[in-house]
């Protein structure tokens, strides 16, 4: 009977491991996918804020710095 209690509780421990291993690739996965995504959008960001200075060179203001549009996504965040 203990022996049957040892292997049900050694199978419930594998069990439990692989579940812990499966959310931590899971999670690794979505944290990979999400700084991908934030890469490409802030790379479409810079894009078209060098094409418009382009189009005015004499707007210089239109290029706004790193925290302002740190600011703008967090706001952009908090309206989701």
């Amino acid at each position: 009977m203990s022996r049957l209690k040892d292997k049900l509780a050694l199978l419930n421990a594998r069990e439990q491991k692989l579940t812990i291993t499966e959310e931590i690739e899971k999670n690794s996965d979505f944290q990979r996918a999400k700084t991908k995504e934030k890469r490409l959008r802030n790379e479409g960001q810079s894009r078209r804020e060098n094409f418009q200075l382009r189009q005015a060179p004499h707007k210089k203001n239109l290029r706004r710095t790193k925290t302002e549009r740190h600011q703008a996504e967090e706001t952009e965040q908090g309206f989701r």
